[in-house]
């Protein structure tokens, strides 16, 4: 230990009672003009005691140094046990988070197959039978080819992405970004995707919104999440409508899928992780929620699901205008 009262307390304490004993003979030297000798003979029993207090003080400050080395000692235990729990508990955390980004690379890499399977064969159909269709068919060729090569880029985007948020390790370029702008590109994007099944979409701008301060990139790659995620929920020919406005200090987006194509069982475990399933569209949107969750939380905001069999699904995100990152 770095400091020991126990000799400190000791020392204090044989200290004060030789200063007692000094001051006892003074004072009778003072009163009746005659030696220690004078004292020791006619108060022998006061002489006693008081040469007694030395070791009883000495032996006082001891004990009392020693029960304060005592909680000095275990107020350091408890300081290092208190820093191994906070040490096990980021630990945990890194490996729950590792745990969840393995989860969530190993769907966007499944994922990522069928875009690029669909560039593959709609490049090779373009290039072996090209002299054999007519203009039509060859834009309908290019834009789906555009398309598959629109989200197989968004894919890869969702994947450097989580792996960004496993290690945690890349530094936010903070700026001053316009969110309708972020908006209406990530609107135009997810429409074009989705235009061969013919799903609209309807993004309205309540009022005027301020520029917000965040990281250009995550903040389209959010917008982007959340509107495809409700797209991909969407029926054919369906609608997808979103509401942007602020409230107070916050930048509020509501997404809605009216008449989503999957039942409510599978509607209410999106928002679970890990998915509830292994197949189908359930893990890719649930990777799509988390991922949007993570960036929201990232930029000091909230992101919350809600469904019902009248008004359908709701995405609702709250993002501050202005955070230190």
């Amino acid at each position: 230990m770095k400091t020991s009262y126990r000799y400190r307390y000791a020392a204090w304490g044989f200290l004060l009672a030789v200063a007692y004993t000094a001051l006892l003979f003074l004072l009778h030297y003072l009163l009746s003009s005659s030696g220690p000798e004078r004292l020791v003979r006619d108060s022998p029993a006061a002489v006693i005691t008081v040469l007694l207090s030395l070791p009883i003080c000495l032996l006082s400050g001891w004990v009392l140094g020693s029960e304060r080395d005592r909680r000095a000692e275990m107020d350091m235990i408890l300081e290092r046990e208190k820093d191994h729990l906070e040490m096990a508990e980021k630990l945990s955390l890194l490996l729950r988070r590792a745990e969840e980004s393995r989860r969530m690379a190993g769907i966007a890499a499944q994922e990522i197959k069928h875009p690029l399977t669909s560039l593959v064969g709609y490049s090779l159909t373009l290039s072996q039978y090209w002299e054999k269709l007519d203009e039509q068919q060859r834009r309908d060729f290019l834009h789906y080819i555009r398309v598959s090569a629109t989200r197989l880029e968004g894919m890869i985007n969702d994947l450097s992405r989580i792996l960004e948020l496993a290690h945690e390790s890349a530094h936010l370029e903070t700026t001053q970004v316009n969110p309708s702008e972020t908006l209406s590109e990530a609107a135009a994007l997810v429409e074009d995707i989705y235009s061969p099944r013919r799903t609209r979409f309807n993004l309205r701008l309540l009022g005027e919104t301020p520029p917000i301060q965040a990281d250009p990139s995550r903040l389209f790659d959010l917008l982007y999440n959340l509107l495809d995620l409700a797209m991909r929920c969407c029926r054919e020919k369906g609608m997808v409508s979103a509401w942007c406005s602020t409230r107070g200090e916050k930048l509020v987006l509501h997404v809605r899928c009216p008449h989503p194509a999957l039942d409510p069982q599978s509607l209410e475990a999106i928002d679970a992780w890990p998915p509830r399933r292994t197949e189908g569209e359930l893990p890719t949107l649930a990777m799509e929620y988390r991922l949007a969750s993570r960036l929201a939380e990232e930029m000091g905001g909230s992101l919350r699901l809600d469904h019902s069999d009248k008004a359908g699904l709701s995405l609702y995100l709250a993002i501050p205008l202005s955070k230190n990152v």
